[in-house]
């Protein structure tokens, strides 16, 4: 039963002490337990038909967006890997591969800092104390871990690879 190796997945997280991953991978059996309504899933159910009825169930009642959905689908495949290993159900009835579900994540964009805005964050006054701390802090960290600036396709540096909402955040604090 797929629950079942779920439950033994996340026990074996627990062990590891990997909080993150066993915190995320709870999340998603979670969608997939409300999905299907009951603790009874065998892994022959869990067919193309389950899997993009999943899909739209997560995008209509949870909005997750894409990324998050592949996440669900590489946790399944990961189960469904170790339920064949286990010889729990035949290879045959995989539901991934080329032909049937692929999980392909979208493309994604970092945002970041560009050099104007490390600039002006560099020239801001009549800051007190504690902004002043913050800003500095931000500054420090940004050189200490030498964040890679990315170039654009005319070869001029573009952004800082860090969250603008982190600055924010700091400044805010």
């Amino acid at each position: 039963m797929f629950f079942d190796l779920a439950k033994e997945h996340l026990d074996e997280l627990e062990a590891y002490n990997k909080h993150n991953r066993h915190s995320s991978d709870s999340a998603y059996i979670g969608y997939i337990y409300k999905f299907n309504r009951s603790r009874q899933l065998s892994f022959k159910e869990i067919d193309e038909r389950f899997l993009n009825k999943l899909k739209i169930y997560l995008i209509q009642e949870h909005s997750l967006c894409l990324v998050s959905i592949m996440n669900v689908f590489v946790l399944v495949r990961m189960l469904y890997n170790k339920a064949i290993k286990a010889r729990i159900v035949k290879k045959k009835l995989y539901p991934f591969g080329s032909d049937k579900i692929r999980i392909k994540f979208p493309e994604t964009e970092k945002v970041g800092l560009d050099i104007d805005e490390i600039q002006r964050i560099e020239s801001l006054d009549n800051l007190t104390y504690g902004e002043t701390h913050t800003v500095t802090s931000f500054l420090l960290i940004i050189k200490e871990r030498n964040y890679p600036l990315s170039i654009n396709k005319q070869g001029k540096l573009k952004k800082l690879n860090f969250l603008k909402t982190s600055l924010k955040i700091l400044i805010q604090s």
